[in-house]
Formats: structure tokens, sequence, C-alpha cells
């Protein structure tokens, strides 16, 4: 078999599998706040557990809405370290080296189905289908911010504890509450994942879709016309 044409038939395969190159990592959060209250440590407690769940959910919300972010960042068109700006980069680079193979290929009897071939090589069509198709990803959504916070772990320091009389009164007037949202932050992280993993799978199967149908499709049927016109033109 030509050599040439093994090496078309090599990028053309590169391009069906552009949408599985898609980076599989995650989003990093920013535990940038205090994320756990002692009961014991005066300064940092809280006189009752209510006060320490609006206190919880002012550190956590931020993060929250950074894991939402994060998530949108992944498929919206627009953002440079996304899905669809990384696909984009990544099919116009394996077009291009799918152009550069039918170089030497190129003869007088070869041109007009090479200039076919070339046509499609384009991702114009596959990158409009996707941005078009990008506003499926809504659906990808996490949890309430409320889901996680159910996941806070409550403490209380009561300083009563074995004492009588005007002690045990007196420390009953101090108890001291405190909070420990890294359950709920182990929570709301394995969502991310899960969802990011799930959102991910759903953009690369839209992706393989658009490839094959405005590349691929109308591509395959022209290889057995190249191979031939190769084979008849061999010494």
């Amino acid at each position: 078999m030509n050599q040439h044409f093994v090496r078309l038939q090599t990028c053309i395969r590169k391009l069906e599998t552009c949408p599985a190159s898609l980076s599989t990592s995650y989003p990093t959060l920013d535990f940038g706040f205090h994320w756990m209250r002692s009961p014991c440590v005066w300064e940092e407690s809280f006189p009752s557990q209510s006060a320490a769940a609006r206190d919880a959910e002012r550190a956590f919300l931020p993060l929250y809405h950074q894991a939402e972010e994060a998530l949108q960042r992944c498929w919206v068109p627009s953002s440079p370290d996304g899905w669809y700006s990384e696909l984009c980069r990544t099919l116009n680079r394996r077009l291009g080296e799918t152009q550069e193979a039918l170089i030497p290929m190129r003869t007088q009897r070869t041109a007009p189905v090479l200039n076919r071939i070339s046509s499609l090589l384009t991702p114009d069509k596959v990158m409009g289908k996707l941005e078009a198709a990008a506003t499926q990803c809504d659906s990808f959504v996490l949890d309430c911010a409320s889901h996680y916070l159910s996941h806070t772990e409550y403490a209380a320091y009561d300083p009563s504890e074995g004492e009588t009389g005007i002690t045990w009164l007196l420390g009953k007037l101090l108890i001291r509450h405190g909070y420990d949202l890294s359950p709920a932050i182990f929570a709301l992280e394995k969502d991310l994942r899960q969802t990011v993993t799930d959102c991910r799978q759903a953009f690369c199967a839209q992706a393989e879709q658009a490839i094959q149908r405005h590349i691929l499709a109308p591509l395959n049927p022209l290889l057995p016309i190249l191979y031939q016109l190769l084979d008849t033109q061999s010494p």
C-alpha cells in the first residue's frame, strides 16, 4: 500500500479520537477560608448552634460558587481553558496534519479528489455545531448549597459537665458551639468530580457525532477513489 496513503489513514484515525484526547483533569477548589471552628476556643466559637450554622454557611458559600464557576468554565465556549477551546486547538492541529499528508499524493490525476478531501478538512461546521449545542450542558449542575451544608458537623463545649450548684449554672451560660465543614467540602468535591465527568462524556459524544457527520462521513467514500488512482499510477 502507498506509504503516503497509509499516513493519510493514520491522520484520519487521529481525527476520530480528537474528543477522547480532551483533558480529564478536574477543577481544584481553593480552600482560602477557615473551614473549622472549635467550640473549645472562645475566640472562634459561638454562643449558639444557630450562630455557628450561620457562620458555616457564610464560609461555605464562596467555595460553592467557586465550584459552580469551575464547572461552567469546563464547557462554556468562551472559556480559554474549557473543552471547546481545547478541542478547537486539537482539531485544528490534526486537520493541519491531514492537509499536509495530502501534499505528497498530489498529481494531475489525483488533484480533483484531493481538492474534495481538502475542502472537508475544516473545523467550522464541527465547532459551530458544538457551540450551538453547548447550552445542553446547563443540565449538568450541582445540588443546592444547603444539600452540602447538611453534611456539616457541629460540636458543643459544655463547661457545666461534672459540675453542680452555681458552677453548673454558670457553666450552662458559657456553652460554646463550633463546626467542621470538611464533610460538606468532601461532598461538594465528590459531586463536582462526578458532574464534570458526566458533562465531559456528553460533550465528547456531541463532538464525536459532529466530527463524524461533518468530516468523516463525507470524506470516507473518497478514500477508495484516491487509493485506486494512486494504485493505477504506481509503476
